[in-house]
C-alpha cells in the first residue's frame, strides 16, 4: 500500500504539474485573441475576462489526456531514470502493479474528462452563446446600422434611418434587392417600421410593416406596386459552422438517437476523449520505460508524435462523420481500434512471454549456427 500511495502520489503530482503548464499557454493564446477581438470592437472590454473563464472547459478537453499522458511519460522516466524501477522489480513489483497504479490515475483522469466533455463543456458552450447575443444585442453587432447603406448577404441593400430598444426596431427602413436574371426581378422595399427576428433553423429576417414594394425594372413601365401590412426580407443564413457551434452546446441526452450527421459526429467526440484516457494508459505504461542511460526524456518525442497522431485521426474522423463520408457505426471507434491495437502490442513487447519466445528463438538460431 505504501508503494502504491508513493507512485500514485508521483504520478498525480506530475501530471498536475504538466496540466497547469499546458492550461497555461492555451489560456494565454485565447487570451490574445480575445483581446483581439475587444480591441477590434467585435466584444466589449467587459466580456473578456468572463468569455475567457467560459473557454477553460473547451480547453480542457485536449489538455486532461495528453497532460495524463506526458505526466505518466515523465514520473514513469524518471523513476526508470533514478533506478527506482529497478528496485521495485527486484522486490518482486510486476509491471502489471505498476500499470495498475497508472490505470488508478487514468480512472481519475477518465471520469474528470467525461465530466468534462459530456456535461460541463456543453452547459459552458450554451452560456457562451448567451453572452454573446447579449454582446451582439448590445453593441448593435447585427449588420445594419442606422444613417448607412449597408450591403446585405442575399444581394441587397439597406437603409434604416432610426434604430431602437437595443437595436430590435427600426424606423423608416428601405431595402433595394437586386437578384441575378434567373432568380426574379430588382425590387424596392419602403416601410415605416420593422423589427429584427431569427427563425428556428437560424437565419435572420427582417420584418416590415405599413409599407410598398415596387418590383420590375424601373426602366421599363411594367414594374408592380404593392401595398402590404407586412412583409419579411432575409437578411442571412446561419452558417454551417454557427450550426455545429449551436450543437455543441446542446445537452448530450439531446444527441443521442439522431440520424443527424453533425449530432452523431458530436455526441462521439464527446465519448472519444475519456475513452481515450483508457487508451491511452495501456500505451503510455510500455512507452514509459527506458535505460538510464538514456535519460528521463528518452521517449518523450515519439510519444508526442504517437498522441498527436491519435488527435489528428479523430479530429479527421469527426470531419467525415461531419460531411457523412464514413457510417456512424465505424466513425471514431475505427482509431479507437488501431490505437488499442497499437497499445496491446506495446504491452505485449514487453510481457514476459514475449521476452521467453524472444530467449527461445535466439537459442535456436545459435544453435542452428554451430
Amino acid at each position: 500500500m505504501l508503494i502504491f500511495r508513493y507512485l500514485f502520489k508521483q504520478t498525480i503530482k506530475t501530471q498536475f504539474a504538466v496540466m497547469l503548464v499546458l492550461m497555461l499557454i492555451f489560456i494565454s493564446q485565447k487570451f490574445v485573441r480575445i483581446l483581439g477581438d475587444a480591441a477590434d470592437g467585435h466584444i466589449p472590454g467587459a466580456f473578456v475576462a468572463k468569455l475567457l473563464l467560459l473557454n477553460i472547459p473547451n480547453l480542457a478537453i485536449l489538455i486532461l489526456p495528453i497532460s495524463f499522458f506526458i505526466g505518466v511519460l515523465f514520473a514513469h522516466g524518471r523513476l526508470y531514470a533514478d533506478s527506482e524501477m529497478s528496485v521495485l522489480f527486484a522486490c518482486g513489483y510486476s509491471p502489471n502493479k505498476i500499470l495498475g497504479i497508472t490505470a488508478a490515475v487514468g480512472a481519475v483522469t477518465f471520469i474528470l474528462a467525461g465530466a468534462n466533455t459530456l456535461f460541463l463543456t456543453p452547459y459552458v458552450n450554451s452560456i457562451e452563446q448567451q453572452v454573446m447575443a447579449n454582446v451582439k444585442a448590445d453593441s448593435g453587432i447585427s449588420s445594419i446600422t442606422p444613417g448607412r447603406f449597408v450591403e446585405l448577404s442575399n444581394q441587397a441593400v439597406a437603409f434604416v434611418e432610426n434604430i431602437t430598444n437595443n437595436g430590435k426596431n427600426m424606423e423608416k427602413v428601405f431595402v433595394a434587392h437586386n437578384p441575378p436574371a434567373d432568380k426574379g426581378q430588382p425590387s424596392i422595399v419602403m416601410a415605416a417600421r420593422g423589427n429584427l427576428k431569427e427563425r428556428p433553423n437560424g437565419s435572420q429576417w427582417l420584418d416590415l410593416s405599413d409599407g410598398t414594394r415596387y418590383e420590375g425594372n424601373l426602366n421599363d413601365l411594367d414594374y408592380k406596386v404593392m401595398r402590404f401590412d407586412r412583409y419579411s426580407v432575409r437578411l442571412q443564413e446561419r452558417s454551417a459552422k454557427e450550426q455545429r457551434e449551436k450543437i455543441r452546446a446542446m445537452p448530450t441526452a439531446k444527441l443521442f438517437g439522431s440520424d443527424n450527421p453533425d449530432k452523431i459526429a458530436e455526441l462521439q467526440w464527446r465519448i472519444a476523449m475519456p475513452v481515450s484516457v483508457i487508451i491511452l494508459v495501456l500505451m503510455v505504461v510500455p512507452l514509459g520505460v527506458i535505460n538510464p542511460r538514456q535519460g528521463r526524456y528518452a521517449k518523450l518525442f515519439p510519444a508526442i508524435m504517437l498522441y498527436l497522431s491519435y488527435y489528428l485521426l479523430m479530429s479527421a474522423a469527426r470531419s467525415s462523420l461531419e460531411d457523412g463520408r464514413i457510417p456512424w457505426y465505424l466513425g471514431m471507434w475505427l482509431v479507437h481500434l488501431l490505437m488499442l491495437v497499437i497499445a496491446g502490442s506495446f504491452l505485449f513487447v514487453r510481457s514476459e512471454k514475449f521476452l521467453t519466445v524472444k530467449a527461445v528463438l535466439k537459442g535456436e538460431r545459435r544453435v542452428s549456427n554451430h
